[in-house]
């Protein structure tokens, strides 16, 4: 273990044991999936949460490098999950294998965008499913190199896909933040780029004002050791990027968007430093940034920690805001050394309006009438894509 890899952990703990801790939730498992996978995506459309793709069997240390891990298997798998009656139904599959992929919704449509097929091969293809006929079409914009990535974060704003960061197909980190329009294809670093490049990463919008957090730079030397520490709030009015207080539990493939005036960072991604190895260590902590406040505090875990996974917001009949937790993979097989994935859905259920006098603190602040994903979630279809890739 390098001295860094000390600082990293010693510096970890200290932060991470400092936050307050507040309660304005609870998590309730939900059931499975029909398969176990990670790597893969989500979306919410209509009264289902669309599921894609993703990574079928564990991840297995590779033969010359016991240290890292790849996975075996790749899926088309498409699934619908009820939450009325947390039920599931099995869609069309996509046209073609994809995971460490994103998903977004658009006027009704779900694209399919970017990630790596079974031989890790960067996909430049953007699919296109329609729920009412439960058919898969190709759009006729590609993802074009050297721009197209992996293990990138996207969010729904004007009608644009904006995407966030990722990996080439070399795993050389990527500051841009593209956009992908279902009328007239992307446009590439359509603003400034980020200040810290980084993959495995996860953003989402509010308003006038993108947020990103977590995530790994390995051009920093640390071979994605050491994941990404800091919090970028991009403000569209200024077209300047500046930093908020640093995560206090840095990490990366984490799950993230805002809720009632307040950002959530879900699960994803730690290390373990051993003496032969810097294994992953999937997380369970839930933190919470108070965007008024511009002060972290820690919410209640979830009850199976994971990184890889999926995450989306949906609010419910009645109300209430909820986030749903898919599958991922869990804590490392030392055995037989590998990383196994999950099948498991979890659901967080938001109690901040019931408990906090500042009740106005509302999911829909956004007053500038921009289509950003939290205004979504109000509607019943939120478009915000929590999926979170992961690397080696």
């Amino acid at each position: 273990m390098t001295l860094s890899n000390l600082l990293f952990v010693a510096t970890f703990v200290a932060l991470a044991s400092s936050l307050s801790i507040t309660n304005d939730g609870y998590w309730t498992a939900v059931g499975n999936m029909s398969v176990s996978r990670s790597d893969l995506g989500v979306s919410a459309l209509g009264n289902a949460i669309i599921i894609t793709g993703g990574c079928l069997g564990p991840q297995v240390s590779n033969v010359a490098d016991n240290c890292s891990f790849s996975c075996n298997a790749t899926t088309a798998l498409v699934e619908a999950f009820f939450p009325a009656n947390n039920s599931f139904v099995r869609l069309a599959d996509m046209p073609r294998l994809r995971y460490r992929h994103s998903t977004e919704v658009i006027n009704g449509l779900l694209y399919a965008l970017g990630g790596r097929d079974g031989t890790d091969h960067l996909i430049t293809a953007v699919d296109v499913y329609n729920y009412t006929t439960n058919t898969w079409t190709t759009s006729s914009f590609s993802y074009s190199d050297p721009s197209a990535t992996s293990d990138f974060s996207t969010f729904v704003r004007n009608d644009l896909i904006w995407l966030v960061g990722g990996y080439d197909y070399y795993y050389n980190i990527s500051s841009a933040v593209s956009t992908f329009s279902p009328t007239s294809g992307f446009t590439y670093n359509a603003i400034t780029p980020m200040s810290d490049p980084r993959g495995d990463t996860c953003a989402t919008v509010y308003g006038n004002t993108i947020y990103v957090v977590g995530g790994f730079d390995p051009a920093s030397g640390a071979n994605y050791t050491i994941p990404v520490s800091t919090l970028e709030i991009y403000d569209y009015n200024s077209g300047k990027w500046n930093y908020g207080p640093a995560t206090p539990a840095p990490g990366g493939d984490k799950a993230c968007g805002i809720i009632n005036g307040r950002l959530h960072v879900f699960g994803g991604e730690g290390k373990q430093a051993t003496n032969a190895c810097v294994y992953s260590a999937p997380e369970s902590n839930v933190e919470e940034f108070n965007l008024n406040t511009n002060t972290w505090t820690e919410e209640p875990p979830m009850d199976t920690p994971r990184f890889r996974f999926a995450a989306e917001y949906y609010t419910q009949p009645n109300g209430k805001q909820t986030l749903y937790v898919f599958g991922g993979q869990g804590p490392r097989n030392v055995t037989g050394n590998f990383y196994p994935t999950l099948s498991s859905v979890e659901v967080w259920t938001d109690l901040y309006n019931t408990n906090s006098a500042s009740s106005s603190s509302v999911t829909s602040a956004s007053s500038t009438g921009n289509v950003s994903a939290a205004s979504k979630m109000v509607a019943g279809l939120s478009a915000l894509v929590l999926a979170f890739v992961i690397m080696f």
